[in-house]
């Protein structure tokens, strides 16, 4: 075999080798492609199949919220009309309570009103009662004063006349008289006074009992 048909053979063999490689990645492309073609439509179908179940689903909540909201509408407007009910009968109850509590109220305050009148009134008595007892009590006090102070006038006159009676005894002593100091006895005499009969008699009696006077004395 020479070089040349050698050299021929590997050209045919790189040849046949490249087109046997172009025709793979024309195969590997063209697969490629479809799939990429069949992924996009399978995609577009699922994307509008999701779609239409979403859209399904959001006209599926509308529907039940729309029947929701008539409902609460339904519930709000019964509890309004049930409110209203209940409010009326409230304030009716409300009314009558009201009443009920202003008689009693009134009720309560005529009962304090003839309990403090009546214990004022005996207040009052009591007072008066009081009043005149004390101004007896004042009374007699008064008229106790008024004896102690007669009382206390009468003595303190009983008194000077003895402290009199005693100066006078006193200056006779001081005189060295011969007469005796005058005693109670003497001042309330008998009836006839200082000069009856037995004012003289005691007079002289008194005289005889009296001690002589000493004799005075030449001596200087």
């Amino acid at each position: 075999m020479t070089l040349t048909s050698e050299m021929t053979r590997l050209a045919a063999e790189f040849e046949d080798g490249l087109q046997d490689r172009l025709a793979q990645i024309a195969g590997i492309q063209a697969r490629v492609g479809q799939e990429l073609e069949d992924g996009q439509v399978a995609r577009a179908r699922a994307m509008a199949e999701h779609s239409e179940t979403i859209d399904a689903d959001l006209k599926g909540l509308f529907s039940e919220a729309a029947i929701i909201r008539g409902r609460a509408e339904d519930l709000i407007d019964d509890f309004a009309a049930q409110r209203e009910k209940n409010a009326a009968t409230m304030r009716a109850k409300l009314e009558s309570h009201v009443a009920d509590l202003q008689v009693s109220v009134e009720k309560l305050l005529g009962s304090y009103s003839s309990a403090r009148d009546s214990m004022s009134a005996r207040e009052a008595a009591a007072r008066q009662a009081y009043l005149k007892e004390l101004q007896a009590r004042v009374q007699a006090l008064l008229a106790d004063a008024a004896k102690f102070v007669d009382g206390l006038r009468k003595d303190r006159e009983r008194a000077g006349r003895v402290w009199a009676r005693h100066a006078r005894n006193m200056s006779k002593l001081r005189r060295g008289g011969d007469r005796k100091p005058e005693s109670a006895e003497a001042k309330s005499a008998p009836t006839g006074g200082a000069n009856g009969p037995a004012a003289k008699k005691k007079g002289a009696d008194d005289r005889a009992a009296a001690p002589a006077p000493k004799k005075k004395s030449g001596k200087v």
